[in-house]
């Protein structure tokens, strides 16, 4: 997975677009409810909240395909750093 920091973009390792990251709750992942292993609950938007890390690329391409509004964390110290795709 790669994120480009300066259009908050997220791609998959062979650059296909998965989602334009925006929340505008800012939520911290250690203050969300967990509800498995890979996913979080946010109180505030009522959305579950998928752990990006925890996915392959094709299972979140697979996601962003069913809703694309889907939230995802991802872990900037665990990603590729991208400033172009």
């Amino acid at each position: 997975m790669k994120y480009n920091p300066k259009t908050k973009t997220l791609y998959t390792d062979d650059n296909q677009f998965l989602k334009k990251m925006h929340c505008p709750y800012k939520m911290d992942w250690n203050n969300l409810e967990s509800t498995s292993q890979t996913t979080r609950s946010c109180a505030t938007c009522q959305k579950p909240i998928y752990d990006a890390m925890q996915l392959s690329d094709n299972e979140l391409l697979d996601l962003f395909k069913q809703n694309p509004d889907t939230c995802v964390k991802i872990d900037i110290n665990s990603i590729i750093i991208t400033n172009h795709v």
